[in-house]
């Protein structure tokens, strides 16, 4: 069955929303804006975003689950950089956020602590390549640099340089989810 809590997915119902073709042809960063101040770290994402904008400026960035403040760092990222960003609202459906992953090349998330994060494994399921932040679980479906990368939570340095890695080797996302 389907349990809460990341216990399954029907998987033949929800991959349904995912675009044909290779994920490396996509156009769409799916970002998670989750902030708080003791577990979310999406300021790390937004700040690798701008190191990377260079290599953004043919994608879409398309932040879901924003918190608080994260509008106001999205519209002055977005007038920093000139980047194509929009937001999701926060109470958006759970298809459409599904419907986002499997139109998205990478999905971003950072957090200080998860269990296993289900927006990786959703990402996963979806053909979205993982980025995300190294948490005690995530290494235990993340090979890094084989179907998906780990960062520190709290260096966008160190996330920036898996952004480039990534654009830069289509081979790597398609290969990541043939092996999902």
């Amino acid at each position: 069955g389907v349990f809460p809590g990341a216990g399954g997915f029907r998987l033949a119902e929800i991959r349904r929303s995912r675009q044909p073709g290779l994920p490396s042809q996509r156009r769409i960063i799916a970002i998670k804006g989750r902030h708080t101040d003791l577990i979310g770290r999406s300021y790390v994402i937004f700040k690798a975003l701008e190191l990377t904008a260079d290599l953004l400026r043919d994608h879409q960035i398309v932040v879901h689950l924003p918190q608080g403040e994260i509008r106001g760092v999205v519209e002055y990222l977005r007038y920093l950089t000139r980047l194509e960003i929009s937001i999701i609202p926060d109470n958006s459906p759970h298809n459409q956020i599904l419907s986002l992953l499997g139109r998205s090349k990478l999905s971003i998330a950072m957090s200080m602590t998860d269990g296993t994060p289900h927006a990786m494994l959703e990402s996963m399921v979806m053909g979205a390549f993982p980025i995300q932040s190294m948490t005690a679980d995530t290494r235990g479906w993340i090979e890094d640099g084989v179907n998906g990368r780990v960062v520190p939570p709290e260096d966008p340095f160190a996330l920036a340089n898996a952004i480039r890695d990534v654009l830069g080797n289509p081979e790597l996302i398609d290969r990541a989810d043939r092996l999902q």
